[in-house]
């Protein structure tokens, strides 16, 4: 996808399709946002429309894009945004209550699929590998209901997971973030017991670490940087 291509649909609430680098940057409404997901979520609050007939102006690492009252300008590499500046008229947005960060452990700010290497989980059978993707989708659908949409930022890793039979176990950290003024920040453990059956998930049953999600509910978040 083209940097233009992308910058439209961005700019029109929509994921990209990896074409905005992890630690990408936006500054719009007289604040700074950092991520893939809180720079969509920003553009979902207030869509711009690029159509065809807006002006563009290119360079190697750079994009420029003038629509009426309108502009955005990009940093590049090669096709992929770096950083984005958001002009024109628009209603002031309030800061986040706490440092932006780009979260999530891989920096991509990918939501909902669970995050897993094949080779991490020698015991795991194929049917297996299917089922453990479709559970870690359910449980960020879940958290994202539990926590409302002020929780836009949750994602599923695996731990650990095998295979016996038609049987098999696996164990998750659910990674989330929220902008409300008390964070709730870091993970969560969930171990899920499934079947499955033809070569398909036919049921399972999760158990949720309820102690250690009281316990980060109550914590604030506070940004730690190592020296």
């Amino acid at each position: 996808m083209s940097a233009l291509m992308a910058l439209r649909k961005i700019a029109a609430g929509e994921r990209p399709h990896g074409e905005l680098l992890p630690p990408c940057r936006l500054e719009a409404f007289g604040v700074e946002v950092y991520g893939e997901e809180a720079i969509v979520q920003s553009f979902r609050n207030a869509p711009l429309a690029i159509p065809a007939s807006a002006q563009v102006v290119a360079a190697d690492g750079h994009i420029a894009v003038f629509e009426g009252e309108h502009a955005l300008f990009a940093d590049l590499h090669g096709e992929d945004i770096a950083r984005v500046w958001r002009l024109g008229p628009g209603q002031p947005a309030t800061a986040e209550p706490a440092i932006g960060v780009p979260f999530d452990p891989d920096l991509w700010q990918a939501r909902r699929d669970a995050a897993l290497r094949r080779e991490d989980h020698p015991a795991l059978s194929e049917a297996g590998v299917a089922a453990v993707e479709e559970i870690g989708l359910d449980l960020a659908r879940q958290w994202e209901s539990d926590g409302g949409p002020g929780d836009y930022r949750v994602r599923p890793f695996l731990l650990r997971a095998f295979s016996a039979g038609e049987r098999g176990a696996a164990l998750y950290a659910v990674y989330r973030l929220g902008p409300s003024a008390r964070r709730s920040a870091g993970f969560s453990l969930v171990a899920a017991n499934f079947e499955v059956s033809g070569g398909r998930l036919s049921g399972y049953a999760v158990v949720r670490d309820q102690a250690g999600e009281a316990a980060v509910q109550r914590a604030p978040w506070q940004p730690r940087v190592a020296a």
